[in-house]
């Protein structure tokens, strides 16, 4: 069912194709001879590419449970109904899912490359704006909903004021061509953008470099201590009237300028929410591997056919 063709293929995984899907378990395989499988909570982030698999029966072959991980991330189903899908126990589906959600993510982070000014600029896309030319990456935020915690703080630290939700938020960051290019660790759904810029990408920008993002991304400041700039659209002005807040021309072609630029990292951030796993609510189980799977959906993203074909 799942590998009948390539339609079946990209519907269940996520993957492009069947060659493609079997390439990559081809490059795992060879990767991770041996496997520590998931043993319980306290040994989640403990799985080894190098470690024996403990004692462990084998009940489904690697590539089964590579197949079965895959569908898990991208359809989002319930261990219960991959249980019965797979043919195994409700307790080795979480084996499963738990360790080779960490046996791809070792090896699919060496994937997810940060290019150089260099590489970005000689890849810019046919007729992109000579004054955008500098963009080395365009930047924006996410929230993925949370289950509410019981904890009083970490309900406050999850509460997004924009979702009115407890969330998970992550920034996200693709080259002008489309390419994702970097995951940010998860924060609350409280924590600011200019919070994760300072702490996850800031020390990743060069002088002459450029950041496009979102009105309201306050970072100008930090990019300027670092010989960058800022790509963002202008903020509405009080008018001279007094009737309300308005844009000037000059103002509101930058604004469409940089929203036909910018909008393409809304666009990635679709294909990863094409990943049912991520448009669930995040269960508390799944916090610790949150990272792990969010660096593979963005890798099986960038695998797709590019958003931007010129």
């Amino acid at each position: 069912m799942i590998l009948a063709n390539d339609e079946s293929v990209r519907f269940y995984t996520g993957v492009p194709c069947k060659y493609t899907l079997i390439a990559i378990f081809e490059t795992v395989k060879k990767r991770a001879t041996r496997i520590d499988y998931w043993k319980g909570p306290k040994s989640r982030n403990k799985s080894k590419l190098d470690a024996g698999p403990g004692g462990r029966r084998k009940l489904i072959d690697h590539f089964d449970e590579y197949l079965l991980t895959l569908v898990y991330i991208r359809q989002g189903i319930t261990v219960c109904f991959l249980s019965d899908m797979f043919g195994v126990s409700v307790s080795t589906v979480t084996c499963i899912v738990n360790t080779w959600i960490n046996v791809l993510y070792q090896i699919m982070k060496n994937w997810l490359i940060w290019p150089s000014a260099q590489q970005v600029r000689s890849t810019l896309p046919k007729n992109y704006p000579a004054k955008y030319a500098d963009t080395r990456v365009i930047l924006d935020c996410t929230e993925f909903f949370h289950v509410k915690p019981q904890n009083c703080s970490a309900q406050a630290s999850t509460y997004s004021q924009y979702k009115h939700q407890n969330t998970v938020k992550v920034m996200i960051g693709i080259t002008p061509r489309g390419l994702i290019t970097f995951i940010s660790q998860p924060y609350g759904g409280n924590t600011s953008d200019r919070h994760i810029a300072e702490k996850e990408i800031l020390h990743k920008i060069e002088p002459g470099d450029a950041v496009m993002v979102d009105r309201g991304f306050n970072i100008g400041d930090l990019l300027v201590q670092r010989g960058a700039k800022l790509h963002m659209p202008p903020f509405t002005r009080k008018r001279e009237d007094g009737k309300g807040r308005a844009l000037n021309q000059s103002e509101i072609l930058k604004t469409r300028e940089i929203a036909a630029l910018r909008i393409h990292v809304e666009r990635a951030i679709e294909r990863m929410k094409n990943f049912k796993i991520l448009t669930n609510k995040v269960n508390f189980h799944l916090w610790p591997l949150l990272y792990q799977i969010l660096v593979v959906v963005a890798l099986l993203c960038n695998l797709q056919p590019p958003l931007l074909k010129y």
